[in-house]
């Protein structure tokens, strides 16, 4: 898709395709005219306000003001606005019959497809009368990713850090070797406790959609994933085309007033962005009303979206967010309440059956899994000893060649040793941390965790 600054939209040109093998070079392939301008990945879009000291910056990006970011998202808001105006009767993906007209049909949006979804049965993939119905599939998708997919890096209670949490990317990388070692041991992201907790997450999401539908029977078009690369944009930041569309489909309007988040974080744009991108959906919108509510149910859908779609590494700041919006609750309250409310669920006789279930075939699965990696623990410990004769010969080797002095040699070895201390160290945290996670059914293990241990660990200088 194309766009001028006013918001007028045009389809970049399709020049052949064909959707199967059977063609004079025997795949499927689609020729298209190139999309002008630059990609908008190619700009560093990031504000001061949110970069993280000592983020290492590998790839030079062209610089980007802030009137530049609001200019973009005005035309955003624009482009979103002119979508809303095509208007379907129901939810699901556009199909082309054999006379040459479109429908809707059964629904191939991102959700409900991406990560190995399309492999899952045992949920409705539409057309959709509804909004309810249509959220209740993309709660059920994630609820059998949770019980059949691979989760990694998914850890409910224990979300990747953030590197917006943190003071500066040295404590965001220390916060993310802790948050390995205790995820890694015992496999916690793929056991059936973590897999529960995403099962009763979308129990209680399904509670909430009531305050995410809206009762119309139109619905639009939105584009599916949304982000810098899809972006193009010309010498004064008009954008110039909107790409990959290929799994696009008709959704809730409410989809297409959620202002695009680019900073990489569950965190919500600015409000300059928010601000720029809401004030000219509403100019284009010309005379049509949003009502305060479709606003709201649009910031829900915000939080709902990414949580569903396991897009986002913080799942659990996202259902906090969401229960704050859909219950009126306090931030605090949230965090002391939702693991209790987990808690209380995992009594539940569905919960209690779901669980025997979980864990049968995840012994089903540590058996295949022992079988295949049956020695690989002597050879990790080879691997550890090993690098300890590799750094050895490192120092021996730089004494010989007169390039270091028994000043520098101690300092090395001084240097290594630390290491390998840290390492023990990090190792015991982990086993610590993970006994108190059997005996604290309230544990999170979140950024002030991560926090205190790295200020305890430099307090003792390890």
């Amino acid at each position: 898709m194309k766009s001028s600054p006013a918001g007028h939209v045009s389809w970049v040109l399709t020049k052949r395709f064909s959707g199967s093998s059977d063609n004079d070079i025997g795949v499927p392939y689609i020729l298209m005219s190139k999309a002008s301008g630059r990609p908008l990945s190619e700009y560093d879009w990031t504000e001061d306000a949110l970069r993280v000291p000592g983020y290492p910056q590998i790839v030079k990006l062209l610089p980007l003001t802030d009137e530049n970011r609001e200019n973009i998202m005005s035309q955003l808001g624009s482009i979103m606005c002119r979508l809303s105006e095509l208007r379907f009767n129901k939810i699901g993906s556009l199909f082309e019959d054999s006379d040459g007209n479109y429908f809707v049909g059964e629904c191939l949006s991102p959700t409900l497809l991406w990560q190995w979804r399309d492999r899952l049965e045992v949920m409705e993939r539409g057309p959709f009368d509804d909004e309810s119905q249509y959220f209740g599939s993309q709660i059920s998708a994630m609820v059998e990713h949770a019980k059949q997919l691979r989760m990694s890096p998914h850890s409910f209670f224990a979300p990747i850090p953030d590197p917006l949490e943190y003071r500066n990317w040295s404590d965001y990388r220390e916060a993310t070797d802790l948050w390995n070692d205790f995820c890694s041991l015992g496999d916690k992201i793929e056991s059936s406790e973590n897999r529960l907790s995403f099962c009763i997450a979308g129990q209680l999401l399904r509670d909430m959609i009531p305050s995410l539908a809206s009762t119309g029977i139109h619905f639009a078009l939105s584009h599916p994933d949304l982000h810098f690369g899809n972006l193009f944009v010309d010498d004064e930041f008009n954008i110039t085309s909107v790409i990959d569309w290929g799994s696009a489909s008709v959704g809730p309007v409410t989809e297409l007033l959620v202002t695009p988040g680019f900073n990489g974080s569950f965190a919500p744009p600015p409000d300059s962005l928010i601000v720029a991108f809401k004030t000219a959906f509403q100019q284009t919108a010309r005379g049509r009303s949003f009502e305060p509510e479709q606003w709201e149910k649009a910031e829900r859908i915000r939080h709902f979206t990414p949580l569903v779609r396991t897009l986002s590494t913080q799942d659990l700041t996202l259902f906090q967010n969401l229960y704050k919006l859909v219950y009126d609750k306090d931030s605090d309250d949230i965090r002391r309440d939702i693991p209790r409310l987990f808690c209380q669920h995992r009594e539940e006789e569905y919960a209690k059956q779901l669980m025997a279930e979980l864990r049968e075939d995840e012994e089903a699965d540590n058996e295949e899994e022992q079988e295949e990696t049956a020695g690989q623990e002597t050879m990790a410990g080879r691997g550890t000893e090993g690098k300890r004769i590799k750094e050895g010969e490192k120092i021996v080797r730089k004494r010989e060649e007169g390039k270091a002095d028994n000043g520098d040699v101690q300092q090395m070895l001084t240097a290594v040793r630390k290491r390998e201390e840290r390492v023990t160290v990090r190792y015991a945290v982990a086993r610590k941390l993970t006994l108190m996670s059997e005996r604290n059914a309230n544990f999170v293990a979140d950024k002030r965790l991560w926090q205190w241990i790295e200020d305890a660990l430099e307090i003792v200088d390890v």
